[in-house]
């Protein structure tokens, strides 16, 4: 699979899994009997439930806590992806002026290299961040 192939499944990955938690129950997921709050640890939100049905339901308090931090990180593997393609678009762009004007203007090669670079660095970054058994 091309880099730009993997790079689309990530996309379709992401708006598979938005698409699942737009159909998950809306609101506040209530635990009976219990009383749930979210707190910073670490700089990190930390789920505690406590009552008598705490052993029982305190997955869902984590499990919401997560979901909003997925969709976030989803949303924003989205937004990556297709601001590489604005930047691809734009190297391209510069290339092509390149060619027919280089002579005139050197000055905007260091600037396309180092966004060439910009772009594998950020590809790479992506990539493994979503290896292929995870799509």
């Amino acid at each position: 699979m091309t880099r730009e192939e993997h790079l689309q499944r990530i996309v379709a990955k992401c708006r598979e899994l938005l698409a699942i938690a737009q159909k998950r129950t809306p609101g506040k997921w209530h635990c009976p009997n219990t009383r749930t709050e979210v707190f910073m640890s670490d700089s990190r939100p930390v789920a505690m439930c406590w009552g008598p049905d705490a052993s029982a339901h305190g997955n869902a308090a984590f499990i919401a806590l997560c979901a909003g931090t997925a969709e976030a990180g989803c949303k924003a593997t989205i937004v990556a992806i297709e601001g590489l393609d604005e930047q691809r678009k734009h190297i391209e762009s510069i290339s092509r002026f390149l060619s027919l004007n280089g002579q005139y203007y050197n000055d905007l090669n260091p600037h396309r290299e180092a966004m060439l670079r910009r772009e594998k660095i950020t590809t790479d970054n992506l990539i493994a961040a979503w290896p292929e058994e995870l799509l």
